[in-house]
């Protein structure tokens, strides 16, 4: 078996510069990275995963100490405006759970502090020895260019986002199947008899989102022959009148949608929900507490998977931006509330769900 000491040798270096360059440590030239990653394959040489994984059984083990974080970075306009919304709080919650396991805890920093830059904040980072970042859903305004990015030196730093916000660069992301929840709960519906479904949705979600919901909303509506008859309500202000105006046209039985407070707003205009119209939502909360029907993204097991793969390249030295980037994604699970009511007989005998996977 090769040996790092091996290695060593006929590269002419130390064995922790060996060990450093195999793991890709910015510590290590670049030149010398690539110099000694050949050298290894020429001599064959092979990790020995029974040493690996009792190094992570044994990391995974011990105490935490204080030096042991990794960093969630947020950008909210307030340093605590990210725990305004619930999805960031409950991502936040599974990753800092599941980091723990591993031995490691998990601390907000906030890339507006005053008198500083994104850039800035990367270098306190490092300066701090934290070699992880879990990238925090974006602020709706933090743009450059036109683009969802900011400046930041990746190179330094295992990194991995929430919710894939950015737009520049590509990282390794763990996120909700938007897809296959919009599928879930329209069939859902259909077999609660549910026949005529209208999409309401805030535009700036569905950007975030690239357009998932929405592409799966019009899958549906092709294959049920509604192209032409059921409108998809966008919004950047939101107007009830205008939505009540879109159901009564199009004599909609249901809506669908990711504002948890439509089917309150419906009421103020007249609509009982759902005894006049069934409403689903594409975000449920969580608990027992909560009246709406819908898909609960299981936003904790998304943050808990965002740890996972945030560990996992921390150990194995992989810094900076990847090459080809991967996607952790997380099935929802469908929840029956008080907004929607049976109202006969599903569809049709095969599920709507099982036939969309088979296109």
């Amino acid at each position: 078996m090769v040996r790092l000491r091996d290695i060593a040798e006929k590269a002419g270096v130390s064995r922790m510069t060996v060990s450093l360059a195999l793991r890709g440590d910015p510590q290590v030239s670049k030149e010398t990275q690539v110099r000694i990653h050949k050298i290894a394959d020429e001599m064959g040489y092979q990790p020995n995963a029974k040493v690996s994984r009792a190094m992570a059984e044994l990391a995974k083990s011990r105490h935490v100490a204080a030096d042991e974080r990794l960093a969630f970075l947020t950008s909210e306009k307030t340093e605590q405006g990210w725990k305004e919304w619930r999805y960031n709080v409950e991502c936040f919650e599974g990753a800092r759970k599941r980091a723990l396991e591993y031995g490691y805890v998990l601390e907000p920093f906030w890339l507006r502090q005053s008198k500083t830059t994104p850039e800035k904040i990367g270098r306190m980072l490092w300066s701090r020895g934290i070699d992880g970042v879990m990238v925090a859903p974006l602020g709706n305004d933090f743009h450059k260019d036109g683009l969802r990015t900011f400046d930041f030196d990746w190179s330094k730093f295992s990194v991995v986002e929430l919710a894939e916000t950015l737009d520049e660069p590509r990282l390794d992301c763990a996120r909700h199947d938007h897809f296959n929840g919009m599928l879930m709960a329209l069939f859902s519906m259909e077999s609660l008899g549910y026949r005529r479904i209208g999409l309401v949705l805030d535009s700036m979600l569905d950007v975030r989102t690239r357009h998932r919901w929405y592409s799966a909303y019009l899958l549906w509506k092709s294959v049920r022959g509604f192209s032409e008859e059921l409108p998809v309500m966008f919004y950047e202000k939101f107007d009830v009148v205008k939505v009540r105006q879109g159901i009564q046209t199009c004599k909609l039985d249901a809506l669908v949608t990711v504002r948890s407070t439509l089917s309150s707003e419906l009421e103020s205009v007249g609509l009982r929900v759902p005894a006049d119209i069934g409403v689903a939502v594409l975000d449920r909360p969580s608990g027992d507490e909560c009246e709406l029907s819908g898909i609960n993204q299981n936003t904790e097991m998304i943050g808990s998977a965002a740890a996972d793969l945030l560990v996992g390249l921390v150990r194995r030295g992989e810094k900076g931006i990847p090459a080809f980037p991967s996607q952790k994604i997380c099935d929802g699970l469908w929840v029956e509330g008080q907004t929607t009511k049976r109202r006969g007989k599903p569809l049709e005998e095969r599920s709507l769900f099982d036939r969309m996977l088979a296109l």
